[in-house]
Order: C-alpha cells, then structure tokens, then sequence
C-alpha cells in the first residue's frame, strides 16, 4: 500500500464489504461516498433515475449521499466504516441572470444554494 494511505472496509448500507485505499488526510469521523446515481425530471416532474457521475450531466435535480460513520474497531487492521444513513441532495431551484437553473446543491431544508437563498434574503 502507498504510504500516506489506509485500507477501510464499509459495513452495511449499498457499499457493504466494499474495500478501498483512502488518503489518511480524508479519514474522517463520517464519510460519504460519490452516488453512482442520480435523478433527472421528466416532462410531468416525476424523479427519472439515470447512472452515472451526476457532475456530467446538466439536468440532474436530485442524487443520494451515502453516509457512513467510522468505527470503534478494526477488522483484519483495516478501518471499519459503518452504514448510517442516505441524505437527499437537491439542485438550486434558482434560475440564473443566462436564464438557466442553477447547478449548485440546496442548502438542507431549503430550496436554494447559499449564494441564491442569501439573495433572496436580501431582496
């Protein structure tokens, strides 16, 4: 293994028994993992769910985080990540001065990005 690297393992959850090197500058407490999903809307909004990285697609309105939470345990001398929860991640529903929908991520609990839910704030 290069140095400066871990090998962790991911209990329960999607990635189960999934094993990976990670950078010991990104152990953290909690951890999410990169969706391999995401959601477009079709012409009525219903959530369409399409594969792939969500960052090459400009229409995608909504993807899951998998959440996982470091372990008080070691198995075999790798670090234990247990599953703890998916998190909804939706697009800005703002629309932007070119006329196209903002491609930031919503603030929890709101509708909007930080940028656009401060301007609203200020309007």
């Amino acid at each position: 293994m290069p140095r400066g690297y871990a090998t962790i393992i991911y209990k329960g959850g999607p990635n189960d028994g999934q094993i990976d090197q990670v950078h010991c500058y990104c152990l953290k407490e909690e951890f999410n993992t990169d969706p391999v999903v995401y959601f477009i809307e079709d012409a009525e909004e219903n959530l369409v769910p399409r594969s792939g990285k969500r960052t090459k697609s400009k229409m995608w309105v909504m993807y899951p985080m998998i959440i996982y939470k470091k372990a008080s345990y070691k198995i075999d001398e790798m670090i234990v990540y247990e599953f703890s929860h998916i998190e909804e991640n939706h697009r800005c529903k703002s629309i932007t001065k070119i006329g196209v929908r903002c491609r930031s991520v919503a603030k929890q609990d709101s509708e909007f990005c930080g940028r656009h839910f401060n301007q609203r704030l200020l309007s």
